[in-house]
C-alpha cells in the first residue's frame, strides 16, 4: 500500500491527525476514563514509552483535544472538556468496549448452554491481549465428553460468521486433563494466560480432575 502523498487541511480533515497512529488511539483511550493523569501514568497505561508519550501529548494538545493542568514538572493531562469531537471520541471508545464485552457475554451464554461443558477459559493472545486481526480465539473446555465439545464447537459458529473471526475449541475430559504432565508447555501457558469464562480456574480444576481420576 502506497503511503499518502500530500498534506491534508487539518480544518477539514481533522481526524486525519486526531486518529493518524496507533500510538494517538491509545493515549486517547486512556484519556477517555475522564480522569487527569500524568506522562508516565498514561504512557503505562497506553503501553508507550513516556517519550513517545510525552511526543503524543504534545501533538493532541497542540490540536486542542488534550489540555495540560499544573506546573512544568507536575503537567497533568485531561481530554478538553470543549471540544467539537470530544463526544464523538468518548462514543467510539465505549462502542469499542461494549463490543468485546458482547463478545464474552455471547461465548457465556452458549457454554451455559452445555451443562457437560464444566469448565471454560480463555487462553493465548486474546487472553493476554496481544492478539492481531489473524489469531483465533483460543477456548479451552473441561467436558464430560468430547460430543459436549463438538456442541461447543457448533453453538459458536454464528461468533465466528458475524466477527469473521475463528474460535478454536480445544476440549479436554477430567482423566485427558489429569493426564497432562507437571510440565505440559501447552497447560503451562494456559494457567498463565486464563480468562475464566465458566467454572473456576484452571488449576483448581485440574485438582479436582486428579482427585476424581485417583478415587
Amino acid at each position: 500500500m502506497r503511503s499518502p502523498s500530500g498534506q491534508q487541511s487539518h480544518l477539514r480533515y481533522p481526524l486525519t491527525l486526531l486518529f493518524g497512529s496507533p500510538g494517538k488511539v491509545r493515549v486517547l483511550r486512556v484519556l477517555g476514563d475522564g480522569l487527569s493523569s500524568s506522562t508516565t501514568q498514561i504512557a503505562s497505561a497506553a503501553g508507550l514509552t513516556p517519550q513517545g508519550a510525552r511526543l503524543v501529548l504534545d501533538v493532541l494538545t497542540a490540536q486542542g483535544v488534550v489540555t495540560v493542568k499544573g506546573s512544568a514538572r507536575t503537567q497533568l493531562f485531561e481530554l478538553a472538556a470543549v471540544h467539537p469531537y470530544r463526544h464523538a471520541i468518548l462514543e467510539r471508545f465505549k462502542a469499542e468496549s461494549s463490543a468485546w464485552e458482547d463478545v464474552v457475554i455471547r461465548l457465556r451464554d452458549r457454554l451455559n448452554l452445555r451443562p457437560g461443558a464444566k469448565t471454560a477459559w480463555l487462553y493465548g493472545s486474546v487472553a493476554r491481549g496481544d492478539d492481531t486481526p489473524a489469531s483465533d480465539i483460543d477456548l479451552a473446555l473441561l467436558v464430560s465428553t468430547h460430543t459436549v465439545g463438538d456442541n461447543v464447537r457448533e453453538d459458536v459458529m454464528p461468533i465466528e460468521d458475524e466477527l469473521k473471526v475463528r474460535v478454536s475449541v480445544t476440549a479436554l475430559t477430567a482423566q485427558e486433563l489429569a493426564a497432562l504432565g507437571e510440565g505440559d508447555i501447552w497447560w503451562s501457558d494456559l494457567v498463565r494466560d486464563a480468562r475464566v469464562l465458566k467454572g473456576g480456574r484452571p488449576e483448581a480444576a485440574m485438582k479436582t480432575a486428579r482427585r476424581s481420576v485417583a478415587a
